[in-house]
């Protein structure tokens, strides 16, 4: 049965296009896991966790050239749409799976260097049947443990500072590459996700192959750098908040509040009662000041609240024992 050569060309043409598309999927979610801490600072916080938890698990489709059916970008989506509901729309284990599906996932890719650089002439002196999905298996489950079931490894840090970054340059770079190729035939550039996962390419001492691992490791570096100094900023401004905030509680406190600006007025602005104002500088007063002139359960509220700085945050914030 002959093809027509037009048809033919169509086709080859459509599964270009696939394979490019596919490619740039990979890109973006590796380019949000390097970059996602900036757009948490922002006004959009809500919308960039939101974003986070699915790509994380998006980042599933770096498995899809395993995917015999159905072609790319196909394949890409689906196991897109199935690691992002993992991660997303299970309420109590959701960023249980999320770590999973990174650690996994850069376990994976991990293999895949693994076998490209060298462990590929294994199968030449070894005769040992799946040799690379034993290797695959193995390196992800040892990522799984090590990331998600190790005390003292496995948390929120590592997640933010180690498996995030590393995964999101790992995607980009091959997702990069990927797009590069389809896009100027360049066959010379890095490894796409269907050449580092492949268990047919064996050249160890290829250019294309340093390439890769060398612009993987550089963008990890730069990633972990960036997580590092976007946390440190958040921290230092936290204290910085929660100070300003509990500056107006005491009893120094200056009215500050610009003109024609909406503002809560304190407890003891409401009128009519200062109750609040006469139990807050009782508990900021000297440890002899005369407290006869607060009743009894007064001195007591007063003497618990200098005692216990929990009670008494609870006390100035208009809660608690009040």
């Amino acid at each position: 049965l002959e093809v027509p050569c037009g048809a033919l060309g169509v086709h080859q043409g459509t599964m270009a296009l696939g394979a490019m598309l596919a490619d740039a999927a990979v890109l973006l979610f590796g380019v949000w896991l390097l970059f996602y801490r900036i757009m948490l600072q922002s006004s959009l916080k809500p919308v960039a966790e939101v974003l986070t938890t699915i790509i994380s698990g998006a980042s599933l489709a770096l498995l899809a050239p395993f995917m015999p059916w159905p072609p790319p970008p196909f394949s890409v989506l689906t196991l897109a749409v199935v690691g992002a509901l993992l991660s997303s729309c299970t309420p109590f284990c959701g960023s249980l799976f999320s770590a999973i599906l990174l650690a996994l996932t850069l376990g994976v890719g991990c293999a895949g260097f693994i076998w490209q650089l060298g462990a590929c002439r294994l199968s030449e002196t070894i005769e040992v049947p799946g040799l690379h999905g034993i290797l695959v298996t193995l390196t992800s489950m040892i990522f799984v443990i090590v990331f998600v079931c190790t005390p003292g490894i496995a948390g929120p840090a590592s997640l933010k500072v180690v498996l995030a970054p590393c995964l999101g340059a790992l995607l980009f770079t091959v997702g990069l590459a990927g797009v590069a190729r389809e896009s100027a035939d360049d066959r010379n550039f890095g490894l796409t996700p269907t050449e580092l996962l492949s268990e047919e390419t064996c050249d160890p001492g290829s250019l294309a192959n340093m390439e890769a691992l060398a612009a993987w490791l550089l963008v990890s570096v730069c990633g972990i750098i960036l997580q590092l100094v976007l946390i440190r900023m958040e921290r230092q401004a936290e204290p910085e908040e929660r100070g300003s905030l509990v500056a107006h509680l005491l009893p120094q406190a200056q009215d500050t509040d610009l003109e024609g600006k909406a503002s809560i007025p304190r407890p003891d602005e409401m009128g009519g009662n200062d109750r609040y104002a006469k139990l807050r500088n009782a508990i900021f007063a000297a440890a002899d000041a005369d407290l006869s002139h607060l009743s009894e359960s007064e001195r007591k509220i007063v003497e618990i609240c200098r005692k216990d700085e929990f009670e008494r945050d609870r006390l100035l914030w208009g809660g608690g024992l009040q």
